[in-house]
This record gives structure tokens, C-alpha cells and sequence, in this order.
């Protein structure tokens, strides 16, 4: 119990918000969990839409795995490897859930089959609902591929009940016999039908091309190359697909929920926005321009399409379309402007095979990596280092430097949802990180012991203290330096240096287990670490040092141990102090927070790289006030603000939206014995 004037009675009489130390605490950054590994190029992703929670994996050569939960199940779903032509743009492709699943039962699965044609085929699920019914198929649809590549594959329902069908233009290249512009072809279009008729099916009858002489009436939209994949938006049922271009551009095409249908995308008359056949005048105005698109640059050749964001658990996600390229193992995030008009943000650079999305029922995402025997399956997250109970916002951390007490206060905004004590450790014990150290998206505590040099970690789940073991001890002239997933997997890792030597070496971690340890290199004394973050959007933080003898500026990008590059950002005078690294526009890169410690002016370097795309001040608060956090306070993936009165102990936050400031307000006074940590 704590009793004195700064006790946990006197703290839950405050309004405040909740941020790590700004040095170690670098803002949301988008993150893959793996979920399921060890995949036989895995395809598609889907839910039954049955309350039960599970994911359902299709694998390329011919098998549906169930994933729930908890791991993958065996024996397969489903396995019709014996019925399929796998594998370059040929296997089993797609799988989509009847709407009445939980009551009839049926599912529905593209695949190519031995021929090389395009199978669209039903199956029921057997009394026991983790296999399916293999002798219960019904074929609805068989279409001729005249090449082996662009095949589509995708099977969606929409919000209409029908089931639509995504078909390539048939492969070669160029689209040599036109067929996506062809109504009399299947190939190239985007097919709607309804399965509940026939049999087979039944023609939806405001299709729009019932009725026309020489169409096929299964026809939706038409125009497209390599459809890989098409979403609903859960929320509004506008259609979103993702088309991959020929040789220069990729694009995602757009259908609003009001549409009769029809929409010509262009193809092959145009690739993107740009004329492909013929090369000039190739558009009389009636084709469906896309919303997004971009060029075979750094890597790009094939998009890999996703869903509009609209779960809860990531509320800064909210509305955004994400998609990712299979080439160059980028993901994008797609944001709508008031105008109609889509901005793309490079949100993580790997070296994944991106071959598909996924919702589960919740609309949490998962995006598939394609390997021949070492496939991934990863949730689509954030981390907020400072963010301990898993709701992407981000808490704060109290500590009593007399007695030790270690009060959290979980927050929602500028709203304390409930605050409690999570302990009281004796002081020569300090907390030296807060990061998300066994990859669970909550935000764990790194003690050091200041007599021994013991390290502790804290595993938390919001308030509790899940487990707790010492991982190493180190000499004390060895400091922590900062945290941050050095190495990509999710897990944070510690970045220590010598403070005799300027030796710098890496922890890389795996919940309370050191997996390894590693020198990165050194530098003289006169360079201090500033911060670490992730500056060029390739999920692995990065190192920024700063010269105090002449105020360089200069960042490693690190790869696990490796320091593969390093360049100077800038130089500043020495009265500039690094107050905090962050994500303060949402482009998925961290920014540097700079104040001036003469005048108290305070500036954002917007950052991509080792280049400062852009600054700006965005105030100049009186010097007694310093910057006590760095957090994304209200979950919309940018950094805010907090500052703290060294005199009084008043709080304010600011909340910073790119090179501005939004919103700013005083949240309370915390006695100053109470430190956020």
C-alpha cells in the first residue's frame, strides 16, 4: 500500500493519459503475428461466417486447413489434391462460405483441375464440422483456359447473397484474343450468380447483360487482366478489386454498393490509367477508372488485393483499404479523402510473398505468404509499446520514485477507462522499457536493477502479471539504449551499450528467453543513441545517434545484428535536444520530435529514411514544461504529445496529426515524485 501524498488514492483522482519513455517508445507500427506456419503455399483465406471463430487456409495443391485458434488442425478440411492442377497460377484457388452456412452446410471452392480449366464446385460439410463431405461435390461451372496463367480464382459472396466469381483474361500475354473485353467469353469478367437456383445455378435477373444478344448473362464487370483478389466492404458492400497489370502498372478497381453492374475496367485497352491497346485513345470515356494504382518500381509487379478495414480491434485502421505486392513483400494502407479520391501509405517493406487476405468474423485481418513448404499465415496488428492491455491505445505507466509503486492507468483517449497498481518493486530497481517482447500485442515491462545489473522482464495482460523471469544480468557500465524489433518477428528485442567503451550490442528476444545476443558495431562516446524506430517501413527498428559535440544526426538501418546502411539526416545546433521518436502521419515510418531547450520550440522532421521529407514547429511551450511521453493516445495511429510541468506536475497532451497540432488539453497534475515511466 502507498501512503503518501502521491498514492494511488490520490492518482485516481486525476485525469491523465498513459505513454512510454520517448526513447524507447516509438509509435503504432503496423505488425505481422504469425499465426499458422509450416504452409503449403497457402492461397486464400476465409471464415464459414458460423460464430465458431475459425479460419479457414486454402493451400494451393489442393487442401483446406482449418486453423482455430489455436493451431492448425489435422487431418485437412478438405483435400482434392487428386482432382488438381497445381501449381504457377494453377491450383486450388479460392473458397467462399454460403451465407447459410450453419444451416445447409455448403462451401464452395475454384480450382484448376487436370485439363488446366476453371472449376467452380460445391462440397457440404460432414457431421463433424471440421471435415468436409469430399464425395458431395456438385460442379456448377466449368470454364476452358486456353493458356496455363491468369486463372482469377476468387469466390466471394456479396451482401446480396449471390456468389461472384473472379476469372483472368486467360493468360499468354497482352490479352492476345481480347477476351476480357469479349461478352461472349467468361474470361477476364468478374461473374455473379446465384447458387440457390438451377440446377446448377440461376442467373441473378438484373445482371446487366440478361437479355443482350451474344453475352454471356453470368457477366458482372468485365475488363480485367488478372482479378487477384476482390473484397466487399462489410460496412458500405462497395466492391474493391485488385487487378494485376501487365508490365507497368497494378491497380484496385472500384464498384460502389449502389451499382447495377457493367462496369467496363478496361483492360486491355488500357493498363491502370495509362493506354495499352491501342496505344493512344484508347478511352471514350465510359471506362472505370481505378482508385489506386502505382508503377513497377523498387520491386513491384503484381498486387495482391485486400479489405477496407473494419474491425474494432484497430481502430486506427478504421475505413482504410489495405493491399500488398507479391514481388516486392510491400503493404499499403489506403485512406479515402473528402473528395473521393484514395491516398496509399507504404505501411511495412519485407520480403514476403504476399498471396493473399483475409477476414475472420470479427473483421480482424490476416494476410498469407506463399512458400513451397514454409507458408505463413500472419494477423495483421499494431504495436504500441506502451500499450499493455491490447487495444491499440496507448497507457500509462506511473512510477513512485520513492517507494517504487508502479500505478497503470489504461486509457481511451484523453478518458481513464480504470486504473490499478500493478506493484511496488523496490526503487534500485527501474524500468528501462516498455515493448511487446513474446508477440501477444501488449506491451511488457523491462526492469534493471541499478545495484546488480540484473534484467527482469514483466510479461503483462493489462493489469496482470502474466509471468516474470530474469533474463540475463549485465556489468553496469552496459546500459539499455533502447527497445525495438530489431530482427522483424514481432518480438521486441534490447539494444544495450557500453558506456566506457561505446560498444553497442542487441538482445534479440523471445518472451523471457534470450535467443541470442550480438555486437552491432560501436561508436565513439561522443554519439548517444537518440531513439529507435522504424524509418523506412521494413517492419525492423532502426538506430538514431546523435553527435554532441557537433549535433549530427545519423541513422543505421538495422537487419537483426546487421547494420546494413547508415547516413546522415541532418545537423542541428546543440541547444536542439531529440525529445522523442514517433509516428506522427501515419505513412508507417517514424518521425523525430526536436525541442529547443533556450526557447522551448518544438519540431517535427517527417522522415523516409535517411531523408527529412518535411518539418515543421509545432509550438514552443514555455522550458519548464519537457516532454514526458510519446503514445498514440487515442488510437489513430499518430504519435501525441505529452508534456509535463516540472514545477507543478500539470499534464497536457497534444494531439499531433502529421506536422500539426490538433487538439491540445491540460488532463491533470500528478505530484512529482510520480514520474511517467
Amino acid at each position: 500500500m502507498i501512503a503518501r501524498a502521491g498514492s494511488v488514492g490520490s492518482l485516481l483522482l486525476l485525469v491523465a493519459v498513459v505513454l512510454g519513455a520517448p526513447r524507447a517508445a516509438p509509435a503504432q507500427s503496423l505488425t505481422l503475428e504469425p499465426i499458422a506456419t509450416g504452409l503449403a503455399r497457402p492461397v486464400d483465406i476465409a471464415h464459414a461466417g458460423d460464430g465458431s471463430g475459425r479460419l479457414f487456409i486454402v493451400l494451393q495443391g489442393g487442401r483446406i486447413v482449418i486453423h482455430d485458434g489455436a493451431g492448425v488442425l489435422a487431418p485437412p478440411f478438405l483435400d482434392v489434391t487428386s482432382l488438381v492442377s497445381c501449381c504457377g497460377e494453377r491450383g486450388l484457388l479460392g473458397l467462399a462460405f454460403h451465407p447459410d452456412y450453419a444451416s445447409n452446410g455448403f462451401f464452395y471452392v475454384n480450382y484448376t483441375d487436370g485439363s488446366g480449366d476453371t472449376v467452380i464446385a460445391r462440397y457440404r460439410v460432414s457431421a463433424d464440422p471440421d471435415l468436409a463431405d469430399p464425395g458431395s461435390a456438385d460442379i456448377l461451372l466449368t470454364v476452358a483456359q486456353p493458356y496455363t496463367n491468369h486463372n482469377g480464382g476468387q469466390l466471394r459472396f456479396g451482401p446480396d447473397g449471390f456468389l461472384y466469381i473472379g476469372l483472368g483474361d486467360g493468360g499468354s500475354g497482352g490479352d492476345p484474343e481480347n477476351r476480357a473485353q469479349d461478352l461472349s467469353e467468361l474470361l477476364g469478367k468478374i461473374l455473379r450468380i446465384d447458387v440457390d437456383g438451377g440446377p446448377p445455378y440461376s442467373i441473378p435477373p438484373d445482371n446487366p447483360f440478361v437479355g443482350v444478344a451474344g453475352a454471356r448473362p453470368e457477366i458482372w464487370a468485365r475488363g480485367l487482366r488478372n482479378p487477384w483478389r476482390f473484397s466487399f466492404d462489410r460496412l458500405t458492400g462497395d466492391l474493391f478489386i485488385a487487378d494485376v497489370g501487365q508490365g507497368a502498372r497494378e491497380e484496385v478497381d472500384f464498384q460502389p454498393a449502389g451499382s447495377s453492374g457493367g462496369e467496363n475496367y478496361g483492360w486491355r485497352l488500357m493498363e491502370g490509367s495509362s493506354c495499352f491497346d491501342p496505344p493512344a485513345g484508347c478511352n471514350d470515356g465510359s471506362l472505370a477508372l481505378p482508385i489506386i494504382e502505382y508503377g513497377h518500381v523498387d520491386g513491384n509487379c503484381s498486387i495482391t488485393g485486400g479489405y477496407r478495414y473494419r474491425g474494432a480491434r484497430l481502430p486506427a485502421l478504421a475505413g482504410q483499404y489495405l493491399y500488398a505486392d507479391f514481388c516486392s513483400g510491400r503493404l499499403w494502407t489506403a485512406a479515402e479523402e473528402v473528395d473521393a479520391a484514395w491516398t496509399s501509405y507504404e505501411t511495412l517493406r519485407t520480403t514476403a510473398r504476399f498471396s493473399a487476405f483475409g477476414e475472420n468474423e470479427a473483421g480482424d485481418l490476416y494476410i498469407a505468404h506463399l512458400a513451397q513448404s514454409a507458408g505463413t499465415v500472419y494477423r495483421i496488428g499494431f504495436t504500441t509499446p506502451s500499450d499493455h492491455s491490447g487495444d491499440n491505445r496507448a497507457d500509462i505507466l506511473w512510477r513512485n520514485t520513492d517507494s517504487g509503486g508502479t500505478v497503470l492507468w489504461q486509457m481511451n483517449g484523453f478518458d481513464r477507462e480504470d486504473v490499478q497498481s500493478i506493484g511496488a518493486p523496490d526503487p534500485v530497481w527501474q524500468v528501462r522499457g516498455l515493448a511487446d517482447f513474446d508477440a501477444d500485442a501488449k506491451a511488457d515491462i523491462l526492469w534493471r536493477n541499478t545495484v546488480t545489473g540484473a534484467a527482469v522482464i514483466w510479461l503483462m495482460d493489462g493489469f496482470t502479471k502474466r509471468a516474470a523471469g530474469g533474463i540475463g544480468a549485465a556489468s553496469l557500465d552496459w546500459q539499455v539504449a533502447g527497445t525495438g524489433d530489431f530482427d522483424g518477428d514481432a518480438k521486441a528485442d534490447i539494444l544495450w551499450r557500453n558506456t566506457t567503451t561505446g560498444a553497442a550490442l542487441v538482445w534479440k528476444m523471445d518472451g523471457l528467453s534470450k535467443a541470442a545476443a550480438g555486437g552491432i558495431g560501436g561508436a565513439p562516446l561522443v554519439w548517444e543513441v537518440a531513439g529507435v524506430g522504424d524509418f523506412d517501413t521494413d517492419a525492423k527498428s532502426d538506430i538514431l545517434w546523435r553527435n554532441t559535440d557537433s549535433g549530427s544526426a545519423v541513422i543505421w538501418r538495422m537487419d537483426g545484428f546487421d547494420k546494413l546502411a547508415a547516413g546522415t539526416v541532418g545537423t542541428t545546433s546543440l541547444d536542439w535536444k531529440v525529445r522523442g521518436v514517433g509516428k506522427f502521419d501515419r505513412d508507417g515510418r517514424s518521425d523525430i520530435l526536436w525541442r529547443n531547450t533556450s526557447n522551448g520550440n518544438t519540431v517535427i522532421w517527417q522522415m523516409n529514411g535517411f531523408s527529412k521529407e518535411a518539418s515543421a514547429s509545432i509550438g514552443a511551450p514555455l522550458p519548464v514544461w519537457r516532454v514526458a511521453g510519446l503514445g498514440d493516445t487515442d488510437g489513430d495511429g499518430q504519435s501525441d504529445i505529452i508534456w509535463r510541468d516540472t514545477g507543478t506536475g500539470e499534464v497536457v497532451a497534444w494531439r499531433i496529426d502529421g506536422l500539426e497540432r490538433a487538439a491540445a488539453q491540460a488532463i491533470g497534475s500528478v505530484p512529482l515524485v510520480w514520474q511517467v515511466q
